[in-house]
């Protein structure tokens, strides 16, 4: 039996047990969830081998053609991060931290967040711990920001970019959301008649706040700012570029906007002390990973 603090599976979802194994699917995916072997033994790793890896990185992504000819499905292996991946690489000790990751993306996205769909989460129990994965839709047509930076795109697309960025960042925070790492690699653009869309991912970790201060939202976009700067973009993208992104970002809401700002010195202090540890990534142009993280 599940714990009773573990996070209540969304409208819409429900949660399966058979044996050491998981699965939490929306109603309508749980059949096609079941051929797939997911609620058997070994059923998941046998999944992660048949399928098409989507990206190299900490996290380890792959895409599923969904049976029946549903949607295309980026599942992603969760792994602990910093001196705990070396100790239990991507053993959990519940399956708390995916079916969290569930609950709020779905509420983020009711709320108007632009994130991915989330569709499942998958687990099985093995010696006393848990390997799990986390499922969205697979955003096709997608570039991560920090590979299309690196490609060097042309004055116009970078300031369309930035504004779009601003924008679907303002509407993450104004749901709610205090994303745990956001950097360039977690932002997904999709070029479209109209402009750009961006798309936010990996709300591992994230929590969800009432209302995020002028100092949260500050430090969260500086988080991007500092993820430029580790890769040597900051000058590519441009002061000018950077006041674009703060004006997507802001909006007409001039007094949002001075109340972050008084937030700025600090937080370059503290880019000051991350520049410390930062090497310089490969020059644009570079192997990049695949376009999908």
């Amino acid at each position: 039996m599940m714990p009773p603090t573990m996070p209540s599976p969304p409208p819409g979802f429900r949660l399966e047990q058979s044996g050491p194994c998981l699965l939490v699917a929306r109603d309508d995916l749980r059949a096609a969830a079941h051929a797939l072997g997911l609620l058997s033994p070994g059923g998941l790793e046998r999944v992660f081998e048949r399928a098409e890896p989507a990206a190299a990185g900490r996290t380890m992504t792959f895409v599923l053609p969904w049976p029946g000819g549903g949607p295309r499905v980026l599942l992603r292996r969760l792994l602990h991060g910093g001196w705990l991946g070396g100790v239990l690489g991507d053993r959990f000790t519940s399956p708390a931290r995916p079916l969290r990751e569930l609950a709020h993306t779905y509420a983020l996205r009711q709320a108007g967040a632009p994130l991915p769909e989330p569709l499942l989460v998958v687990g099985e129990r093995r010696r006393g711990m848990w390997r799990l994965a986390f499922a969205t839709r697979f955003e096709a047509n997608t570039c991560n920001a920090l590979d299309w930076l690196r490609a060097t795109p042309d004055a116009g697309a970078l300031q369309a970019v930035s504004q779009a960025a601003g924008r679907s960042i303002r509407k993450l925070h104004d749901a709610g959301c205090r994303h745990a790492d956001l950097h360039l690699g977690n932002l997904l653009l999709r070029e479209q008649p109209g402009g750009f869309e961006v798309i936010v991912i990996d709300l591992d970790l994230a929590r969800i706040r009432p209302a995020l201060t002028p100092a949260e939202r500050m430090a969260q976009l500086m988080r991007i700012y500092r993820s430029a700067l580790k890769h040597g973009l900051q000058g590519d993208i441009g002061t000018h570029n950077m006041m674009r992104f703060l004006d997507g970002y802001c909006g007409e809401d001039y007094t949002l906007r001075h109340a972050m700002l008084r937030h700025l010195h600090p937080e370059l202090r503290r880019v000051a002390l991350h520049r410390l540890g930062y090497r310089r990534a490969p020059p644009a142009g570079g192997a990049g990973a695949p376009r999908q993280p």
